[in-house]
């Protein structure tokens, strides 16, 4: 699962707002040297060096995304014409089942949950601000 520039972007700039900027890898091969690391860490925690916002909460976004969702969500993705976003598939299921007049509804709301999430994470991590 990926998702399509627009959410990806969506959350990349919830998270620079947040402050976390400085802890999004810019490269695939910064991003692979953070997990690597992460999971030769003690226990699989983050720390300030291995600890990567975006990755981190397009992770529990992609989660939650499939206990709404179910495991067929991954197949639905990769048939057409339903590729890519779990956010977008997500908006149009519900867009096209919703019995309520007006429904304002977004999963887009998720990408404010998790990014505060990251935040709430780093500052307990003492990498941030106050706990």
């Amino acid at each position: 699962m990926q998702f399509c520039q627009g959410h990806w972007n969506q959350l990349k700039t919830e998270l620079h707002s947040l402050g976390l900027g400085q802890f999004i890898a810019e490269t695939e091969e910064a991003i692979g040297a953070k997990l690597s690391a992460q999971a030769d860490a003690p226990g699989g925690a983050p720390s300030k060096n291995t600890f990567d916002p975006l990755l981190n909460a397009f992770m529990a976004i992609t989660s939650r995304c499939l206990e709404v969702g179910g495991l067929g969500l991954m197949i639905e993705l990769q048939t057409p014409p339903n590729p890519g976003c779990p956010l977008c598939f997500m908006q149009q299921v519900h867009e096209q089942g919703c019995k309520i007049e007006g429904c304002a509804f977004t999963y887009e709301a998720w990408i404010g949950y998790a990014a505060k999430d990251q935040l709430d994470y780093a500052k307990s991590m003492g990498i941030v601000g106050e706990a």
